[in-house]
């Protein structure tokens, strides 16, 4: 198992800690909006596939039905 040293963490730390100070907040705002329209589209889709099983479950009956 290798070694890592101290200022090898430490250089990690540093580098990684940039993303905290840069000001990323236009493409946090952008992610955040992608999201909403995400969540949304999953929404109508929900609404789709529960009218379409209805529907479903209705053919299946009338097609019972005549048999």
């Amino acid at each position: 198992m290798a070694k890592i040293s101290l200022l090898n963490i430490f250089d990690d730390l540093v580098r990684t800690s940039d993303v905290l100070t840069a000001g990323i907040e236009k493409e946090f705002i952008a992610f955040v909006s992608h999201q909403e329209n995400c969540r949304q589209q999953w929404c109508l889709e929900q609404d789709e596939l529960t009218k379409l099983r209805k529907e479903n479950a209705k053919l299946k009956v009338s097609t019972f039905m005549k048999s």
